[in-house]
Order: structure tokens, then C-alpha cells, then sequence
């Protein structure tokens, strides 16, 4: 499991590509190395435990980016998705 952070620097992007990553890794494309685990479930637990990730806010790599175009076009809100 990787944690990918992002500067939304940008106020009228929804490409997760062109926004600046907050962490410099030599793993650039995958963000920084959080947890190992053997099943979904023990990502997700991980994921909550090691990085206050919030599971509600979550989003599956592949949407990541259709998920981030609706918090961007919704305004930024602060209970978005």
C-alpha cells in the first residue's frame, strides 16, 4: 500500500498528474510506501491505522481521478467525497 499525496494547487485541474507531489521518493509514480498486507482487509486496516486515512474519502486508484474531477467541480467541500 502506497500513500499518495498531492499539492491541489491547481483551481481548475482534475488531472492527479499534473498536480506536484508533496513527497520526494525514488518511487515517484507510486508514493511512499506504507503497509504490506496479505488481503484487502488488512490493507484497508492498515491504511486507517498508519495514515488517519478517513474510509469514506477513499478511492480506488483506477477512479482516483473521476473521483477528484467531482470534489473539484463540487467546489472542494470540506465533507466531499
Amino acid at each position: 500500500m502506497y500513500l499518495h499525496e498531492l499539492l491541489d494547487s491547481d483551481p481548475v485541474t482534475w488531472d492527479l498528474d499534473a498536480l506536484p507531489p508533496l513527497h520526494d521518493t525514488d518511487e515517484e509514480d507510486f508514493g511512499l510506501p506504507v503497509a504490506v498486507a496479505d488481503d484487502p482487509a488488512g490493507a484497508l486496516g492498515a491504511a486507517a491505522g498508519r495514515t488517519a486515512a478517513v474510509p469514506r474519502r477513499w478511492a480506488n486508484q483506477g477512479m482516483a481521478g473521476d473521483e477528484y474531477r467531482d470534489f473539484v467541480v463540487a467546489g472542494r467541500p470540506a465533507d466531499g467525497p
